[in-house]
């Protein structure tokens, strides 16, 4: 898979995880200083670390939420637990 691929990859799984209001926001906030970060998060995350077979969505959800809320990333954690409970992950389970 070439990088082009990739990038197609990580932006179709950050659309399910997050939604597209959520990336089309954020792409449409791009600059000259964000633009080549934005490219490898998309990338690095989303097209390699998201779509590895090892764990499930739901899964990766809650270990970014155990991440961002011990890492006192309050926009992130809030961001993600929207999209964690949008995307079908039942309240119950976060709370444990």
């Amino acid at each position: 898979m070439d990088e082009r691929e990739r990038y197609a990859l990580g932006d179709r799984t950050r659309r399910a995880v997050l939604g597209d209001a959520h990336v089309d926001r954020s792409t449409a906030a791009l600059n000259d200083l964000t633009s080549e970060f934005y490219d490898f998060v998309t990338r690095a995350a989303w097209g390699e670390v998201w779509t590895r077979p090892g764990l499930d969505h739901d899964t990766r959800r809650l270990l970014v939420l155990a991440i961002t809320v011990t890492a006192n990333r309050e926009r992130e954690f809030k961001l993600h637990l929207g999209a964690a409970l949008a995307g079908g992950v039942p309240l119950d389970t976060v709370k444990e």
